[in-house]
């Protein structure tokens, strides 16, 4: 598939309206962050964070506006982490702000894969821990496939199993979309050493504990391919390692990503796999043919995007966990489930 061809008709305006805000001002002082960091320059990210957080008095907090504050936030929470200091220790009062911005977004009370990639600015503007090559890659990949996988979920969440032409152009749609995600994780491979994303990116990414509860930093878990998932195969499956697996990843996806999968069960009510297999389409029905396309391209993106965790988890200690915090074994389990995903569709 060239997926240069691939042009989503959902374009990610609302990403794009975050990442033009600037409501606690630290465009300027976000630009130095990579410097800040270099130095381990505490102080510095510290009186940036309280600067924001003085700053936030005088924001009017609409949903796009608190989100771009949690990106902010989050990029000078993940440079305190890494420095092994708690920015929620040193700034009375930021857990109560962060709870009051994700009440306003919709979303959790820190960063997400999301904030950190496609709610970044482009250009001149984007935020970095580190201002590598290295590190803009990353963002820019994460950001092409979260553009390429809402668009899918907007066709399939509107797709109903018995409009036959849609439902299978839907899931052709996302077939596409899995393009972009193979065509990305094949680039970071090339691109990204193990050792730099273990040594100088994965240690912004610590969880984070707000009002008692865990949060994650940014990870690959948190992508709609978890929503690809469940409407293709997941949405019966009670399996307690995947239920965890998603329900752990669940609530940092979007609003507007778990609405699709709301308005696809409302439609539905079950996996496309279970309504193929309950309505015993033969291999040759064009949902069938559009569904193990789709289950044929998410094992494409699978295989490399495992063979990159597991040569990221070789210069890790032996008790490691990935930023989602869990091991390789999840992926194993993922490849597993969409390989007997493929075996039901096509034993009919």
């Amino acid at each position: 598939m060239n997926t240069e061809l691939y042009k989503p008709e959902v374009i990610g305006e609302n990403y794009h309206r975050v990442a033009d805000l600037d409501p606690l001002l630290l465009d300027e002082t976000l630009s130095y962050l990579p410097v800040m960091n270099f130095n381990a320059d505490t102080s510095a990210i510290l009186a940036a964070t309280q600067y924001g957080l003085e700053e936030i008095a005088h924001v009017e907090l609409s949903p796009d506006a608190a989100l771009a504050c949690l990106r902010d936030f989050d990029f000078l929470i993940g440079s305190s982490l890494r420095l092994g200091v708690n920015p929620l220790d040193i700034n009375p009062g930021m857990a109560e702000q962060l709870l009051r911005l994700a009440d306003i977004a919709g979303t959790v009370p820190r960063g997400t894969v999301y904030t950190y990639a496609v709610t970044n600015p482009e250009g001149e503007r984007m935020r970095t821990f580190t201002g590598s090559p290295e590190e803009v890659t990353f963002i820019e990949a994460v950001r092409n496939s979260t553009v390429a996988l809402d668009d899918a979920l907007s066709h399939l969440s509107a797709a109903s199993f018995n409009e036959t032409e849609d439902f299978s152009k839907a899931l052709d749609q996302t077939s596409k979309a899995m393009g972009v995600m193979t065509t990305s994780i094949i680039n970071v491979h090339r691109t990204i050493s193990p050792e730099f994303f273990t040594l100088n990116l994965r240690p912004y990414f610590e969880p984070l504990s707000i009002d008692g509860k865990l949060y994650t930093g940014a990870g690959g878990a948190q992508l709609q391919l978890l929503a690809v998932d469940a409407v293709l195969w997941g949405l019966g499956d009670n399996e307690q390692l995947y239920r965890d697996y998603f329900d752990e990843n669940w609530q940092y996806m979007t609003p507007d990503q778990q609405a699709a999968v709301s308005q696809f069960v409302s439609l539905n009510n079950a996996s496309i796999v279970d309504l193929i297999v309950e309505n015993s389409l033969d291999r040759d029905h064009p949902v069938t043919i559009s569904t193990a396309n789709l289950l044929k391209s998410i094992r494409k993106f699978r295989f490399p995007h495992r063979k990159v965790a597991e040569n990221n988890f070789k210069v890790r200690p032996e008790s490691a966990v990935g930023s989602g915090q869990h091991t390789v074994d999840i992926l194993n389990v993922l490849i597993s489930k969409t390989d007997s995903a493929l075996l039901k569709v096509e034993g009919f």
